[in-house]
């Protein structure tokens, strides 16, 4: 949903509307993909990150550093 709303943003479309529908199965249909696809799988030393919440190219660089321990 986060990823819509910024594609949404991006393109200046609203999200409930025609095109941002469309961007919203588009976003979909290359999920499903890349599933199938293999390109999400977590293997036993996969560490997960979630940065859909940061703010800025700076937050979630902070949070990557922060979880392997760099920062």
């Amino acid at each position: 949903k986060k990823r819509v709303e910024r594609k949404c943003m991006k393109y200046n479309v609203t999200p409930d509307k025609e095109e941002g529908l469309k961007i919203k199965e588009n976003v979909v249909l290359r999920d499903k993909l890349q599933e199938e696809s293999g390109y999400y799988k977590i293997y036993d030393n996969t560490i997960i990150i979630d940065t859909s919440d940061a703010l800025s190219v700076e937050e979630s660089t902070n949070m990557v550093l922060n979880k392997i321990n760099l920062n």
